[in-house]
């Protein structure tokens, strides 16, 4: 009976929730034309629930709820922003052209082109269209921005890095992240650029756009362009966003009346000799007792991030300095997080044929994290040791021992034990620049040279007092981990770009590159500790037995490649793009050590065709 009523609770549950989302239909013309406009995106505001319109400018899309804002755009065309009052379920939507944003030039590999004569699939999100919001990583600005786009948090730990998938998973085995190129420099932590300091954030969806970044863009790329400074007066900015992080939902636990009654039917059921555990008086006297989330989640844990900009410039110069500084508090006690962040953007033209770019920034991260083990009894972290314990035991610690109260039944650390008496510690460098030379000996013949590099060094700890059981058997354990990852980049290519008269405009571009990464750490254990009150900063204390021990690591690998593109356009109606890149890494051996990927794009500009123009 009881698992039939469970059964009905859980239909019903469904069926309140599928009651707040529903179906929504329409269709998607040219304003001017009253022409179905084919494959424009409709996608929910700050999701990645989207769908594009058919042959016949109709589209469907499910989960759709009442508040929803649904953006509909297509390339060429004004976007728009709709409300779903949940009254309306079809819509009727005109579209007007946008001449400026076919003109708008956006970021490709290695170059920049028209929006008009991208053959590939590109997503580009600038000033303006971010999301807002107290954003901590550069990927979250662009979240319900592009169709295809899926990013996700990867914990709700304070700076948990941010996944970001391009059309889903391309591997069960391997990541699936795409590759980050910040100003040229490829490979860069998104969470190390302060989100105010992003001009623009292109996506290079499939393999035509992405190909010329060749092995590592298997899963797509994402180019990143800072701002810069501007000819005329001094521009300052300053900006503060604070926000507030909650759990979305608790999980429903037994009480400590229920917890009684339930240990004591399983003692019955046993036919214990000893009887039932809990007299009927304690049971009725139990009341609520304590609900050990309440006692590990902060209420309203606040983000708080804070920046400054300077910008101007004159006829041959333009600058730009931002500062930031960010504070969040997790949502888990004794966790958080302080980001310091400061970048220069320099530009220089001594000469009309010679510019000189300085693109410069860092990161300082210092974060205090929780034990996360996703395990049981004695292994288990806070979050799990939260959802195990007794109800019935009170908060605080016992006055007799002196410790927090252990669970009577099973073999688990009390989770204020591990919230204080886990202290996992990290602190983080990143600094990464480019110095770049752009030569132009003729008009429209560019030679560039770009030299960029990224330090990061860090310094993660843990120390496990006696407060919980382990630390308590082992006298304290402590480990300590430094280490130090470098990558240094070094690439030649040239541009070149020719029109004959209206028919015909053909772009190259060829040049190679050069990339070394090196990473070393050492990593020690101790335990046996005299005391707690030193941690890990007196680590050869520990008593020198068996759970002391000592690791290094060293390893470097390079990566050398050769690329090329072509584009040609013919009339400004038929668009062909090729591309290829020719990658070596020192990982593999000297008869495989190259990899060729090549790839060829068409596009047919209907709309300048005409037979079409003269369609009324």
């Amino acid at each position: 009976m009881k698992k039939l009523l469970s059964l009905l609770l859980m239909l019903l549950c469904v069926v309140a929730v599928s009651a707040q989302q529903f179906r929504i239909t329409g269709t998607v013309h040219d304003k001017k034309t009253n022409d179905p406009i084919i494959g424009a995106s409709i996608l929910v505001k700050n999701t990645s629930n989207g769908i594009i319109t058919d042959v016949d400018g109709k589209f469907e899309l499910q989960n759709v709820s009442k508040g929803n804002t649904l953006i509909v755009s297509y390339v060429g065309y004004r976007s728009q922003n709709i409300l779903v009052d949940g009254s309306k379920r079809n819509f009727s939507i005109l579209l007007d052209e946008d001449n400026e944003v076919l003109d708008e030039v956006v970021v490709v590999g290695y170059g920049t082109q028209k929006k008009q004569d991208i053959t590939g699939s590109v997503v580009s999100v600038g000033e303006g269209k971010f999301t807002e919001g107290v954003n901590t990583n550069a990927f979250q600005m662009i979240n319900g921005k592009a169709a295809g786009v899926n990013i996700s948090q990867t914990s709700s730990a304070p700076g948990a890095s941010t996944k970001i998938q391009i059309r889903g998973a391309g591997s069960i085995n391997s990541s699936n992240s795409a590759l980050v190129v910040v100003d040229g420099l490829p490979g860069v932590d998104a969470s190390s650029i302060n989100p105010s300091d992003i001009k623009s954030i292109e996506v290079l969806k499939d393999a035509s756009a992405a190909a010329i970044y060749g092995t590592r863009a298997a899963n797509g790329v994402v180019l990143i362009t800072t701002k810069s400074g501007k000819k005329g007066d001094i521009s300052v900015k300053f900006g503060a966003e604070i926000g507030f992080q909650s759990v979305a939902k608790k999980m429903e636990m037994l009480n400590a009346k229920e917890y009684m009654e339930t240990l004591n039917a399983l003692r019955k059921e046993s036919n214990n000799s000893d009887g039932i555990i809990y007299t009927p008086d304690q049971v009725a006297a139990a009341g609520e007792g304590t609900n050990w989330q309440n006692e590990i989640f902060r209420n309203g844990a606040p983000v708080q991030s804070y920046q400054l900009s300077v910008a101007g410039g004159g006829d041959r110069n333009d600058y730009y300095f931002g500062l930031n500084y960010f504070d969040q508090k997790g949502i888990v006690k004794c966790s958080d997080l302080k980001k310091y962040n400061i970048r220069a953007n320099l530009n220089f033209t001594p000469k009309d044929f010679l510019r000189f770019k300085v693109n410069l920034n860092f990161t300082r991260k210092d974060g205090r994290e929780i034990y996360e083990r996703n395990a049981v009894n004695e292994n288990a972290g806070p979050i799990n040791a939260a959802l195990l314990f007794d109800p019935t035991l009170p908060v605080g610690k016992d006055p007799e021992t002196g410790r927090y109260y252990q669970n009577s039944y099973i073999s688990l650390d009390n989770p204020l034990a591990l919230l204080y008496g886990v202290s996992p510690e990290q602190h983080k460098n990143n600094a990464y620049g480019t110095f770049t030379t752009e030569i132009e000996p003729l008009k429209d013949l560019v030679f560039t040279a770009r030299l960029g590099a990224t330090l990061d060094s860090y310094i993660t700890s843990q120390y496990r007092s006696r407060e919980t059981m382990t630390g308590l058997s082992s006298k304290g354990v402590a480990t300590k981990k430094s280490g130090e990852d470098t990558q240094w980049l070094a690439e030649f290519f040239v541009n070149y770009k020719k029109n004959w008269g209206d028919k015909h405009k053909l772009s190259v571009m060829a040049g190679s590159t050069f990339e070394q990464f090196m990473s070393e750490y050492v990593n020690g254990s101790a335990q046996g500790f005299l005391s707690d009150v030193t941690g890990t900063n007196n680590m050869h204390s520990g008593d020198n037995l068996n759970g002391d021990d000592v690791y290094s690591y060293k390893s470097r690998n390079r990566l050398n490649g050769f690329l090329g593109r072509i584009n040609y356009d013919l009339m400004n109606r038929y668009l062909l793009t090729l591309s290829f890149r020719y990658d070596g890494t020192s990982r593999f051996s000297s008869d495989n050590k190259y990899a060729f990927f090549p790839s060829a794009a068409f596009a047919w500009r209907m709309s300048e065709e005409p037979f079409i123009k003269r369609i009324e």
